[in-house]
């Protein structure tokens, strides 16, 4: 799963090697390291630099630890995202049973991550549009989702929430 990826970047990034993030065999070795990775392809990190912003707590753990800690927060992310969207708690009791929940907390993917900040984004477009930009800015860890976010702003005339978008996807 990616939380390998996520692990061994921050694993590089505090001990000052951000440069080898993006070279498949350093960063190979670091996954190597975790003793977790059982198969003969190598992983590259494809995420943007944003991405560290996210993952860089996890280099203060073992990989075992920081997978651990990594799963016991997908149930939070859920169950925030649907009380934010729902205050129906069946529906948040079904989520913890379907597949792409199950599948984001094995493999480690960010899924859940991407709708915490899709569902605060649209939550703030009313009440706070420039927030709701700041959010949607955090997007940039998965360019190809954030790819249609400022087209739908736009086409919407939501100009500040574009500002914040810019704001944050720049920082």
């Amino acid at each position: 799963g990616d939380f390998i990826l996520f692990w061994a970047a921050s694993k590089q990034l505090i001990h000052g090697h951000i440069y080898d993030i993006y070279n498949t065999a350093a960063h190979d070795a670091v996954m190597q390291s975790a003793h977790a990775l059982s198969h003969p392809y190598k992983l590259p990190f494809l995420y943007p630099p944003s991405m560290l912003f996210f993952i860089w707590p996890w280099a203060f753990f073992t990989y075992t630890l920081s997978y651990t800690l990594w799963g016991l927060t997908a149930p939070f992310i859920t169950a925030k995202t649907l009380s934010i969207l729902c205050r129906n708690w069946s529906i948040t009791a079904f989520a913890f049973v379907s597949p792409q929940f199950c599948i984001s907390l094995v493999t480690g993917q960010t899924g859940l991550l991407i709708a915490l900040i899709l569902t605060l984004g649209f939550y703030y477009i009313e009440k706070n549009p420039f927030v709701s930009g700041l959010f949607f800015g955090l997007l940039i860890i998965k360019p190809h989702v954030a790819f249609l976010v400022p087209l739908g702003l736009i086409f919407m005339g939501r100009w500040r929430t574009i500002i914040g978008m810019m704001t944050s996807a720049t920082c």
